[in-house]
């Protein structure tokens, strides 16, 4: 890996890491010298005064928003808004709980990738996945923080509060919050199909090392092929140990992540409800639109739907990385006259890969990849036909 590479990636790790801590994700110091993480008491202490100040202060806007919608006499749907309410606050409160009651797992979990990614990179020239790192750096700067410039513009320009006293503040953090929880995920995912990328460049290495030796040179065919039995070997057991670090990261946030898609489903709806109320609705009783309102749920479904889309690729990139192995594999059993020792470790690599799951996964409740997103969509579609007929039935 290149120098410049190498400073890119450290610097997007070590920005991460400080911004997983300031939302109480991250109760750990990593020590360079001994590239491993440790137990941070201070970073503790931080987690569970901010965790507490949000079960706290946020409840209570909660309920003010709560007890405001209870009074109002508007055409919206109370029932998706303090459903998506109860989610979102829901979903932060989890993930900074499991956080810091798993913490020791989660130690030796990120300590496990960590090793796994000096092992893998090890003795190798591999340049950075940029593709991976563009697509993150886009939902970062482009959509996370393009978003809470365009609410805040919203917040300045409308001059009035949608919900609660200093909206703008509260949407804003909203946005940076549920966008660092879905990019907790999304680093995962991307680091474990980043990790998967090398295991498969280096078995292509194997397979062209095989295909230049000359099958008359016997000894030193034979030589290529012992060294190339040994690294297929390590290669297996890292693609296994990587596959269990990521099944054991999303079971620890299963709940965390059955009620983030939930949250992305519920204010999804409640958007585009909402969207159609400050338009349709206000023409249909003689009144004029508010198109400042509906600028407004517009960005929201786009915010979350955005969070939603990029958990589904990430894992479904993931997925797609760690079964392509098995493909590659099938290059080298294509070589013929290959040594015998090499044919017996490449089938039962392949063995291996055959009977683990690649997927992520939900407690077995429902995969993360591209099905969900089209079920969750089309029933978004159906449950806002519902709202609209409710709504006019009730006008």
């Amino acid at each position: 890996m290149s120098q410049i590479a190498a400073l890119q990636l450290e610097a997007t790790f070590r920005a991460f890491v400080n911004i997983f801590r300031i939302f109480g994700l991250f109760p750990f110091y990593y020590n360079s010298v001994e590239r491993r993480f440790y137990a941070c008491n201070i970073s503790l202490a931080y987690s569970v005064f901010y965790s507490a100040g949000y079960i706290y202060f946020f409840a209570r806007i909660k309920w003010l928003i709560f007890v405001h919608l209870s009074s109002d006499q508007s055409q919206y749907n109370r029932f998706l808004i303090t459903a998506a309410l109860m989610t979102m606050y829901a979903g932060v409160v989890t993930t900074n709980l499991v956080a810091i009651l798993y913490r020791r797992r989660f130690l030796r979990l990120f300590n496990g990738l960590m090793q796994l990614w000096y092992r893998i990179r090890a003795d190798a020239n591999f340049k950075l996945d940029r593709k991976l790192l563009s697509n993150f750096l886009f939902k970062i700067f482009v959509v996370d923080l393009g978003c809470c410039v365009a609410i805040s513009i919203y917040g300045i320009s409308s001059g009035v509060a949608v919900s609660v006293p200093y909206d703008t503040m509260y949407h804003v953090f909203n946005f940076l919050v549920n966008a660092t929880f879905t990019n907790l995920f999304v680093v995962v995912s991307y680091l474990g199909a980043h990790y998967y990328r090398l295991i498969n460049v280096r078995i292509s290495a194997a397979y062209r090392k095989i295909e230049e030796v000359s099958t008359k040179n016997v000894v030193r065919k034979r030589l290529v092929c012992s060294r190339l039995v040994r690294e297929l070997h390590q290669l297996a057991q890292w693609h296994g140990v990587l596959n269990q670090l990521i099944h054991e990261f999303t079971d620890l946030h299963s709940a965390s992540l059955a009620v983030m898609i939930l949250k992305n489903f519920v204010i999804m709806v409640g958007a585009l409800f909402g969207a159609y109320v400050c338009t349709v609705v206000e023409v249909l009783l003689g009144l004029a639109p508010v198109f400042n309102l509906f600028a407004f749920h517009m960005l929201m479904a786009f915010f979350f739907f955005m969070q939603f889309y990029y958990l589904v690729t990430s894992a479904a990139k993931l997925t797609r990385r760690a079964e392509k192995t098995s493909a590659i594999l099938g290059d080298l059993t294509s070589i013929d006259e290959s040594d015998e020792r090499l044919e017996n470790m490449i089938e039962t690599f392949s063995l291996q890969l055959m009977h683990r799951n690649h997927k992520i996964q939900n407690k077995g409740m429902f995969d993360i990849d591209y099905s969900l997103m089209y079920a969750a969509l089309a029933t978004m579609m159906n449950y806002l036909i519902i709202a609209v007929q409710f709504q006019i039935t009730t006008a």
